[in-house]
């Protein structure tokens, strides 16, 4: 489990995936600042989840490779 802090975390298990060279800052209640330099994209989320784990209804991964995706 990647643990809060104020840095850039690598997604983890990316290799061979859409993710592979991205990086995201993460924010304790689900905010997010996602960055795939080899796509050219960047996604911003501002969530606020009522509790700081276990509530996104769509994991956040998914969700940035959807995004990714569509906008290729």
């Amino acid at each position: 489990m990647l643990r809060y802090g104020y840095m850039l975390w690598p997604i983890r298990n990316a290799a061979g995936t859409i993710h592979e060279d991205a990086f995201e800052a993460r924010g304790i209640f689900g905010q997010h600042i996602y960055m795939n330099p080899k796509e050219n994209v960047v996604v911003v989320v501002w969530r606020a989840l009522p509790k700081p784990l276990g509530m996104a209804t769509v994991g956040d991964n998914d969700f940035f490779a959807a995004v990714t995706l569509a906008v290729r």
